[in-house]
C-alpha cells in the first residue's frame, strides 16, 4: 500500500524506532505509555495490548514485533483482513510512503 505522508521525525541519533496508532495503544511490554498514540522504541521484541473500539463493543487488541532503530510503524484500522494491522512504513521518495510486513494481532 502507497500513500503521500509526511517524513516521521525520529528521536536523537536514529537509535529509536517510531510507532504510530490511530488506536489508543494500552500497554507497551506491559507498561502504560507517556502518549497512547505514538511511541519511541529502543531495538528489540515488543507485546503491545491497543484498544479498539466499534458500537457494539471494545475488543483489546495484542501484537508481538520486533522494532528496529530508525524504523516507523504504524497501527491502522482499514484495508485489513482483521481489525488492526501493524505496518512497517517506509519511505519511497520525497512524497511518498509504504506500508510493508504486515502483523496482525490477536483480538478479544
Amino acid at each position: 500500500m502507497i500513500g503521500c505522508v509526511a517524513h516521521p521525525e525520529h528521536r536523537a541519533g536514529g537509535d529509536y524506532a517510531k510507532l504510530k496508532s490511530w488506536m489508543e495503544i494500552l500497554s507497551v511490554n506491559a507498561e502504560t505509555p507517556d502518549d497512547p498514540y505514538e511511541v519511541s522504541l529502543i531495538p528489540g521484541v515488543y507485546h503491545l495490548e491497543v484498544l479498539y473500539r466499534t458500537y457494539r463493543r471494545d475488543f483489546v487488541c495484542r501484537f508481538e514485533f520486533e522494532a528496529v532503530a530508525g524504523r516507523s510503524y504504524e497501527i491502522v484500522d482499514h484495508s485489513n483482513n482483521e481489525p488492526l494491522a501493524l505496518y512497517r512504513w517506509r519511505r519511497v521518495n520525497r512524497f511518498w510512503a509504504e506500508r510493508t510486513d504486515p502483523v496482525e494481532p490477536v483480538c478479544d
